[in-house]
C-alpha cells in the first residue's frame, strides 16, 4: 500500500471515528467536540433554548440558527468563543422569539462594540448606502465608515456629522468606554439623550448639535472629568442646566443655546476655570448671572457669554471694588470682547 492510499485510509478512518462519536452524543455533548468550526442548523423548526454549553466550543466560527423557532436568551457562554465570526446578527435573524440579547455578556474580543454599533444601526433610519460597511460578521467595527479605534482595536471616535440620520441614540453607547469623540451632529436624531453617556469616562467632545434631541441634559455628563466641549446647541432640550456641569473642570467650550432651557444659570459653573465659552442663548433661562461666572471673566478666561434672548435680569458685573448694576429686563446680549467694566 503506497503511501498516499495509507494516508487517505487514515484520513477515512478518522472520518468515520469523528461521525460515530457525533452520531452516539447527546444535544450537550455536542460540546466537547473540538473539531467542529460551523454549525449550520438554520430553516429547520427546531425548539427550546440555545444550549450554554455550546461556549465550550472554542473552535466555532460560524453559529448560524436563524429561521427556528428558538426561545429563550443568547446564552452568554459564548461570549468565550474567541473564534466565532459569524453568529451573532445571524442570532439576532432569528429573532421573535429570542429574549434577553441585551444581557449578552461578551468580551471586547468578540465584538462587542461592533454590535452596539450595529444594534444603533438598526435603530437609526439613514439613507440607503450611508451605513453598508458596517459589517457585524467582522471581528471588529475598525474597518467601517465614520469608526476609528485605538491600537487595541477599540473604538475612539464616531464622526456621523450631517449624514442624515435619524431615530434615537440607544443607551448601549455608553458601553464604548474607550470613546473619545462622538461627533453625531446635523441629523435627525431625536428622543432623549441617554443617561448612559455619563459612562464615557473617556470622553472629550460630545457633539450632538442640530439635531432634533428632546427631554433633559442627563445630569451624569458631570461625571465626565476628561470632557472638553459639550455641543448640544440647535435641539428641543428642556429642564434646567445641570449643576453638576460644574464639575467638569476640564471643560473649554458648552454650548447649550437654541434649546428650550429654563430655571437659573447654575453658579457652579463658576468652579470650571478653564471655560472661555459659555452660549446660552435663546432659551427661557431667568434669575442673574452670578458672581461666580462673572468672576471668570475678571480672572481673564472667559471670553464668551451669550445670554441674547433669555429672561435674564439684574446682571451684576464687578471687579476688584467696582461695580456695576446694569438695569437688564428681558432678553439681553452679553460679548465679553466688548465688556467694560466700570
Amino acid at each position: 500500500m503506497g503511501p498516499k492510499l495509507k494516508a487517505a485510509r487514515r484520513h477515512m478512518l478518522g472520518l468515520w471515528s469523528m461521525i460515530r462519536k457525533l452520531r452516539h452524543a447527546r444535544h450537550s455533548e455536542l460540546a466537547r467536540t473540538r473539531m467542529e468550526q460551523k454549525f449550520m442548523l438554520y430553516g429547520n423548526n427546531l425548539t427550546g433554548s440555545i444550549s450554554s454549553s455550546l461556549g465550550n466550543l472554542t473552535n466555532l466560527v460560524n453559529l448560524e440558527p436563524q429561521k427556528n423557532l428558538l426561545s429563550g436568551p443568547i446564552p452568554a457562554s459564548l461570549g468565550n468563543v474567541k473564534s466565532l465570526r459569524a453568529a451573532m446578527w445571524s442570532l439576532v435573524t432569528a429573532a421573535a422569539l429570542l429574549t434577553g440579547l441585551l444581557a449578552l455578556a461578551m468580551p471586547a474580543s468578540c465584538n462587542t462594540e461592533g454590535d452596539i454599533l450595529f444594534m444603533q444601526r438598526a435603530a437609526w433610519q439613514q439613507p440607503i448606502t450611508a451605513l453598508d460597511s458596517w459589517d457585524p460578521t467582522l471581528v471588529n467595527p475598525c474597518t467601517w465608515e465614520y469608526v476609528t479605534c485605538d491600537n487595541e482595536s477599540h473604538v475612539t471616535h464616531l464622526d456621523l456629522r450631517n449624514v442624515g440620520m435619524s431615530g434615537p441614540l440607544i443607551p448601549e453607547l455608553g458601553d464604548l468606554k474607550k470613546l473619545q469623540f462622538m461627533e453625531v451632529f446635523g441629523n435627525g436624531l431625536n428622543g432623549s439623550i441617554p443617561t448612559t453617556l455619563g459612562k464615557l469616562s473617556n470622553l472629550i467632545n460630545l457633539d450632538l448639535q442640530d439635531n432634533l434631541l428632546s427631554g433633559t441634559i442627563p445630569a451624569s455628563l458631570g461625571a465626565i472629568n476628561t470632557l472638553k466641549n459639550i455641543r448640544l446647541h440647535g435641539n428641543n432640550l428642556t429642564g434646567s442646566i445641570p449643576t453638576s456641569l460644574g464639575n467638569l473642570t476640564n471643560l473649554v467650550n458648552l454650548e447649550l443655546q437654541k434649546n428650550l432651557l429654563s430655571g437659573p444659570i447654575p453658579a457652579s459653573l463658576g468652579n470650571i476655570k478653564t471655560l472661555r465659552s459659555l452660549n446660552l442663548n435663546g432659551n427661557m433661562l431667568t434669575g442673574t448671572v452670578q458672581q461666580e461666572i462673572l468672576s471668570l471673566v475678571s480672572d481673564g478666561s472667559l471670553s464668551e457669554l451669550n445670554i441674547e434672548n433669555t429672561n435674564v435680569t439684574n446682571l451684576l458685573i464687578s471687579r476688584g471694588s467696582r461695580s456695576a448694576n446694569p438695569d437688564v429686563i428681558g432678553s439681553f446680549w452679553l460679548s465679553l470682547t466688548f465688556l467694560v467694566f466700570l
